[in-house]
């Protein structure tokens, strides 16, 4: 389930929308882990980043960000053009279905897995 919740995350990432943008995630900025892990001496599979207008993390591949709608207050659907090591030549897309369950919770959910993220520090 680790190695599942590492490629969530190692595939998921974005350019950050506008803080103002209509379709920018309603989350306090700061890193995110894996809703039952502790938050000091989180594995990098467990952890995310949230700038402001996405949930970002990229070791291993660079992604575009090509629509977010919103289909109601709390759920979202984000595509992204993804490079696996920032190589045009390998593309693939991403579909991520991002929940927000509260201003420092959501779940995520993509071709890789489930993702459930709790806020732990700016």
């Amino acid at each position: 389930m680790k190695l599942l919740l590492g490629l969530t995350l190692g595939l998921t990432a974005a350019s950050l929308l506008a803080a103002d943008s209509p379709a920018s995630l309603p989350l306090e900025r700061g890193v995110y882990v894996e809703a039952d892990s502790p938050c000091a001496g989180a594995e990098s599979s467990t952890r995310s980043w949230f700038g402001g207008g996405y949930v970002i993390q990229a070791p291993h591949a660079h992604c575009d960000l090509k629509s977010a709608t919103q289909s109601d207050p709390a759920n979202y659907e984000v595509t992204l053009q993804c490079y696996e090591n920032g190589d045009p030549s390998l593309p693939y897309t991403v579909v991520d279905k991002v929940k927000v369950v509260g201003p420092r919770e959501y779940e995520l959910q993509n071709q890789f897995g489930r993702f459930h993220a709790r806020w732990c520090r700016s």
